[in-house]
């Protein structure tokens, strides 16, 4: 796909496990060092990009466990016509987290102001109480 863009412009990439939960085009993009939306210091503009403006969840037990609540509304908003809940029920994970109330079980494990420190920590508690999914 990347060799499909013009040589030499400027372009933005979101993984597909990446939720946009603002406006994206209020985003001072700068295109001179490259920029990444992997919570990486240094990058994100700071607080946009896994800030106001985009969630780059990776995993939906992580989303549900660690996000404001603001990401986890988009999520529900964003999920809730028909035609895309018909599609997304077709996969485990989004049907059990998203629909069936998973997600909010994984949400109440944790105190978003007080996260362990360590990822893993975050996934072996999801883990110990049966939410783990990928």
């Amino acid at each position: 796909m990347l060799r499909a863009l013009p040589k030499d412009e400027p372009f933005v990439y979101f993984d597909t496990d990446t939720l946009i939960t603002g406006d994206i085009a209020s985003v001072p993009f700068n295109f001179d060092p490259p920029s990444a939306s992997l919570r990486r210091e240094g990058t994100l503009p700071d607080g946009l990009l896994d800030g106001s403006i985009s969630c780059h969840y990776r995993l939906l037990p992580m989303l549900y466990a660690r996000e404001h609540d603001h990401v986890v509304q988009v999520l529900k908003d964003v999920t809730a016509p028909n035609k895309l809940k018909k599609v997304l029920k077709t996969s485990d994970t989004p049907k059990r987290m998203i629909y069936q109330g998973r997600g909010h079980k994984v949400r109440a494990l944790f105190d978003r102001d007080n996260l362990p420190k360590r990822e893993q920590a975050i996934r072996n508690r999801i883990k110990s109480n049966g939410f783990w999914m990928r």
